[in-house]
């Protein structure tokens, strides 16, 4: 008996119902499992988001009230070392540590750390701090930098070497990954040598840093998300 008298042995004028073939189960169920991925990356990549925003806008939040409390002690921050110039390697140094000894207290539970590698120290090999693109770039810690309670590493740099504009370079997550510039390592400017900004040096407009140094056509730091980050409400809607 053919297929179609088969079909139609239930006698009657009943119409024939039309049977899938193999490869056209196997195609839809491709394209519902290509959706399916396309749908489930998305909402994970919303949640990383929302989770490295909430702990960036935490970690601001600590270092601000940590200057705050630092003042009271040991009179305003640009009276530290941070109008200091920098000349060699050793005064540089100093820098860096007394800004950081300056904050820690004020930090609970943190410890400073010091190593001519920080890098290494810290994440175990330099080659897997990338940025958006990608691509290694080089390390965000100075030689000293504070690991707080909760996994995070903070430390501190400064743009000129006579009118220093001092910067802290976060990372939400300490070791653990992607340790990419934007998706988890940040900085903060600190903005007339007292109130934490988002990193813009250059005063950039949000569509230049969107298109420029927070876009994965940058090959260096992409430092200045943090600023479109605050623009936005503390979300974070560029891509990564």
């Amino acid at each position: 008996m053919s297929g179609r008298a088969a079909r139609l042995r239930g006698g009657g004028t009943h119409s024939l119902t039309p049977a899938f073939t193999l490869a056209e189960v196997l195609i839809t169920l491709g394209i519902i499992g290509v959706v399916a991925a396309v749908t489930m990356q998305s909402l994970i990549t919303n949640y990383q988001k929302k989770v490295a925003a909430a702990k960036l806008k935490k970690v601001y939040s600590v270092i601000s009230q940590a200057i705050e409390h630092a003042e009271i002690d040991n009179g305003p921050m640009s009276e530290w070392s941070m109008n200091k110039p920098i000349y060699d390697q050793s005064l540089g140094q100093v820098w860096y540590k007394t800004n950081l000894e300056y904050l820690l207290p004020h930090l609970d539970g943190a410890v400073m750390k010091y190593s001519i590698y920080p890098k290494n120290l810290a994440y175990g090999n330099s080659a897997i701090i990338k940025n958006l693109a990608g691509n290694s770039v080089n390390s965000p810690l100075a030689r000293y930098f504070i690991v707080t309670k909760d996994g995070m590493f903070i430390s501190i740099e400064h743009i000129n070497w006579i009118d220093i504009v001092p910067y802290f370079n976060v990372d939400i997550n300490g070791k653990n990954g992607p340790n990419t510039w934007g998706k988890d390592i940040f900085s903060f400017q600190v903005a007339n040598k007292k109130k934490l900004t988002g990193f813009n040096f250059g005063n950039a407009s949000y569509e230049q840093i969107l298109n420029g140094s927070c876009s994965k056509n940058y090959t260096d730091r992409n430092n200045t998300c943090s600023t479109l980050i605050i623009q936005d409400g503390w979300e974070i809607k560029y891509p990564w």
